[in-house]
């Protein structure tokens, strides 16, 4: 029969104690990877909600000055536009003025809003009216492919067609 010998139970409870922590180190550590991949891609959600709102500011303001709109190509712009290459009025503007201003105030906002954030727009003419096309670009972090733990700057792009 064998008999109970507390002499051999010491140091049990100090060895269970230190593989919890460890299991717990573990938990910790992959609760603190998800946190970060969520805060990256709230960023990149928030990003493309931004481009996509100033999309639409700029779609509005088309459709507000709609006779510069389709006579003219006041509201084309390049990627490579920046908003000091547009002029802005005063209180009252003319229709041209206001599509400069509307030009400047819209690049502005793209480049303070948007990481390396640049637009263009283009038109596409149609028997009545015409379809504007509202491409707007920033830089985002994404996986590598190589390591997905690893981030790399990339380019995000949103692209809006809309009738006029």
């Amino acid at each position: 029969m064998r008999t109970y010998n507390a002499d051999r139970q010491q140091g049990f409870t100090l060895l269970e104690i230190l593989v919890s922590l460890v299991i717990l180190a573990v938990g910790l550590l992959g609760l603190a990877g998800l946190q970060s991949a969520s805060v990256i891609n709230n960023h990149g959600s928030l990003m493309r909600s931004e481009a996509s709102l100033l999309s639409y500011d700029i779609l509005e303001r088309i459709r507000t000055n709609r006779d510069q709109a389709l006579t003219t190509n006041r509201y084309l712009s390049d990627f490579g536009d920046s908003a000091s290459s547009y002029s802005t009025c005063a209180a009252t503007c003319t229709p041209p003025e206001l599509a400069s201003h509307d030009l400047n105030q819209w690049k502005s906002d793209i480049a303070a809003q948007l990481p390396g954030g640049e637009a263009e727009i283009a038109r596409e003419s149609l028997p009545v009216g015409a379809i504007y096309v509202v491409t707007v670009r920033w830089d985002e972090m994404i996986p590598d492919e190589t390591d997905p733990k690893l981030r790399k700057k990339s380019t995000a792009q949103l692209q809006l067609r809309s009738e006029i």
